[in-house]
């Protein structure tokens, strides 16, 4: 559907009703079980012999929508919602919170939390558990896995200590039990009753280094043997037992990760542990765990976990990066039009040009001119194009008035989006931005005047705790309101530019040749000590509007990011 540009718009009276969808996936139903346009992922993840099960990309490049899709065409499906973990629970433990301030790695009870979690799913799923008789009945099926040596003995036994026979229960439930017994076996750590264990935890009563030490060694070692040979081998004879045919496909779906469902660190650790579990269960061959997660998300976990043996490029091959080229999504915007003319006109079929004009500024394809001010997402298109009908209500034509007009509110909302996508990692991404707006659309690092690099680095003044790398390169190498060498301007710059490069705010060319380099959401950002005095820097069209720069029309061969 994404042939030829029409000779001329059809005319249709445009309406405030008219949507070509809904920028989040959940609120889109309808475009999406007609719609849907597969770019090859689909047969990845649905393949159980291939890793890839990790799907990872930026806000609205359509995660959730890949998900839904393999909802829709599997038989067997378990939704995982994050929320009901009863994480509150385990945020608000104060014995666990004592024993991670006393250096104790959680990370070994995270996973089991995983493991357990998960297994008891598949099995109510598979065995179709839903009342306390079901699962009791279930139960001695579950013995005569186990029955036959001692191995398989030590799994059925922890089912038992663990509430695992309880099927029924809510996942909340489990969670809490869980926790509670981490939680006793910690407490007789401490010793001495619990009077003497909430002393200890409150903090009223003062240990020595040496207490301390002794302390967390004890409880390192409950920690780290929470049953986890049991639960390998449960997972084991799940996967002999219960999961063995390749014509009975599994999979458990895990979305939402990127909400607040628990305590920030908390939940990035959960999430590392998430991603260990994923490659254990790969054990059970007629079975696959997806979960999607944002790029930024990936990258915070990766460094608030590093200390806990966590390496990215190990899980490379379970990754699988959602991008879209030109045309499709210039195919997905012609479906949408079509569905949408369907069903307010005719049956006919319709697509992006018999609704908009050829051109703007005379000589720009409009769709070229569209797809320019995205960051190749679906969602910044299907928001554009929205825009463009709000605008347009009541009138027969589309015009490049009016697509300019619906830019500006588009420009806006596509910033302050960006700005909420990154703001756990930049937390001064808002500030970050302001310096931009003194600036022309592309300019060379070289051409920033020093009153405006300190201005913005005044900006910086009162955000010392600060934990984003911008501001902290500020107030490591200057001393505020004042810029002594260029050495420390261009460190201080390289940090600044990387992350508006990282978070596609700008485009950079380091080199004289070549076109500007763009990241696909913080994949293949340029490195802080890459960028020197003659880069130039390119600030996406996309955000031209919301930050008040008047640009140039690029276009032709030597656009910078045209299609």
């Amino acid at each position: 559907m994404g042939g030829a540009m029409a000779k001329k718009q059809n005319r249709y009276v445009f309406k405030r009703d008219w949507s070509v969808g809904n920028a989040a996936a959940e609120n889109d139903q309808k475009f999406l079980e007609n719609c849907f346009i597969d770019t090859g992922y689909i047969e990845q993840l649905s393949n159980l012999d291939n890793n890839k099960s990790i799907v990872l990309g930026r806000v609205g490049i359509g995660k959730s929508a890949i998900l839904a899709e393999i909802e829709a065409s599997q038989h067997h499906i378990i939704n995982i919602d994050p929320e009901q973990f009863s994480i509150s629970y385990i945020s608000n433990s104060t014995v666990l919170k004592y024993f991670d301030n006393l250096g104790v790695k959680l990370d070994p009870f995270f996973q089991a939390l995983w493991k357990h979690v998960l297994c008891v799913e598949l099995i109510k799923k598979k065995y179709k558990i839903n009342t306390k008789e079901d699962s009791n009945s279930f139960y001695q099926t579950l013995r005569g896995w186990f029955i036959d040596n001692e191995v398989r003995k030590q799994a059925l036994e922890y089912f038992s200590k663990w509430g695992g026979v309880d099927f029924w229960e809510t996942t909340e439930i489990r969670v809490r039990e869980l926790t509670r017994k981490i939680e006793t076996d910690l407490g007789g750590v401490l010793g001495g009753g619990a009077a003497s264990v909430e002393a200890k935890v409150s903090g009223s009563e003062r240990l020595t280094e040496e207490e301390k030490t002794t302390i967390r060694e004890r409880a390192q070692k409950i920690v780290d043997g929470v049953q986890m040979h049991a639960l390998h081998e449960v997972i084991s004879t799940i996967g002999r037992e219960a999961f063995n045919s390749k014509y009975d496909n599994y999979y458990i779906l895990i979305d939402d990760l990127d909400l607040e469902w628990a305590d920030n660190q908390v939940r990035y650790r959960l999430i590392r542990a998430l991603i260990d579990t994923v490659q254990r269960f790969r054990k059970i061959r007629n079975l696959k765990i997806i979960i999607s997660l944002r790029s930024d998300l990936l990258e915070t976990v990766v460094n608030e976990t590093r200390g806990a043996g966590f390496q990215e490029e190990k899980y490379e091959d379970y990754f699988i990066r959602v991008n879209w080229s030109v045309e499709e999504l210039r195919n997905l915007v012609d479906i949408r039009i079509s569905e949408l003319i369907k069903e307010k006109y005719t049956q006919n079929e319709a697509n992006f040009y018999d609704i908009f004009p050829e051109r703007v500024f005379k000589k720009k394809p409009t769709f070229d001119y569209m797809i320019e001010r995205t960051l190749k997402r679906p969602r910044d298109i299907i928001l554009f194009v929205n825009k463009c009908f709000d605008v347009a209500a009541g009138r027969p034509n589309m015009t490049q008035r009016l697509i300019v007009q619906a830019e500006a509110d588009y420009s806006s909302s596509r910033l302050n989006s960006i700005m909420e996508e990154w703001i756990e990692i930049h937390p001064d991404i808002n500030i970050h931005v302001e310096m931009l707006k003194a600036m022309r659309a592309r300019f060379t690092v070289n051409d920033i005047p020093v009153d405006e690099l300190l201005e913005q680095i005044m900006r910086y003044g009162d955000f010392e705790k600060s934990k984003d790398p911008v501001t902290r390169t500020a107030h490591n190498v200057f001393t505020i309101a004042k810029v002594d060498r260029v050495e420390d301007a261009l460190e201080f710059l390289g940090v600044y530019f990387h992350v508006l490069h990282k978070v596609g705010i700008c485009g950079i060319k380091t080199g004289r040749s070549g076109r500007p380099s763009w990241s696909e959401g913080g994949v293949g950002s340029i490195p802080p000590k890459a960028i020197n005095l003659e880069s130039k820097i390119y600030i996406h069209p996309m955000v031209w509007m919301a930050l008040g720069i008047g640009g140039v029309e690029w276009g032709g061969a030597d656009s910078p990011i045209s299609p």
